[in-house]
């Protein structure tokens, strides 16, 4: 019953986490369409003034052209990612290479950590790094990780996300430009979620000072 009970515990706190990224992506896409929206609008105003007899500013006409032109760019981008992050949920195993999978996780969460004025980026040397694991959780824990070092985070408000790999066939994925550090922060997971997602990806997490960096350890393949 105690194993049960945690398998819920952690799918509901799961359907948490995906109807939050769901409702951002949401967000996103209402500010495309009212940027669309709004530049439309302009356009025909500027027709009535045409058909009026008026004189065009065609150089207005081309920026809120390229304007369209880039939110629909951006909004096609975010449908792309809404339905990759969509189909984690798809198999509970799987195989990823890491930094695609972590620049996924830096797009859906684009609008929170901005909001959060903290800049996430990617820091990609561009060698594959491949493991078996299980998506949709990950993308959960690295959420959580993410949330914590926003609020470590040095007065820059910058986090870099660097994956490398590890000497057993695993990755390290290190988050840094943090200005605090713990002695012990997968401690501080446990109570909040990370109790049944450290042992369910076999990840270990130890902290760097150094650095200013926390170094999350995932296997090659975690046991099921």
């Amino acid at each position: 019953m105690a194993e049960l009970f945690q398998t819920s515990a952690m799918e509901t706190e799961g359907l948490r986490f995906f109807g939050k990224m769901s409702a951002s992506i949401s967000h996103e896409l209402k500010n495309t369409i009212s940027i669309m929206n709004e530049s439309a609008g302009l356009l025909e105003d500027l027709s009535a003034i045409a058909e009026k007899g008026g004189t065009i500013d065609t150089a207005k006409v081309k920026r809120l052209s390229a304007t369209i032109k880039q939110q629909i760019k951006r909004t096609d981008d975010i449908i792309r990612n809404m339905n990759r992050f969509s189909h984690l949920v798809d198999e509970s195993f799987g195989q990823i290479e890491t930094a695609a999978f972590l620049r996924l996780v830096i797009e859906i969460t684009r609008r929170l950590t901005a909001s959060a004025g903290v800049t996430v980026t990617l820091e990609d040397n561009g060698k594959p790094l491949h493991i078996t694991t299980r998506p949709f959780y990950l993308h959960y824990f690295l959420w959580m990780l993410i949330q914590y070092c926003i609020n470590a985070a040095g007065a820059k408000g910058e986090l870099k996300l660097t994956p490398k790999p590890a000497g057993n066939g695993g990755v390290y994925i290190v988050f840094s430009g943090l200005e605090m550090v713990p002695d012990e922060p997968e401690q501080h997971f446990i109570g909040h979620g990370g109790e049944n997602l450290i042992p369910l990806l076999g990840a270990k997490i130890h902290g760097s000072v150094p650095e200013k960096a926390l170094h999350l350890f995932l296997p090659e393949t975690p046991e099921k």
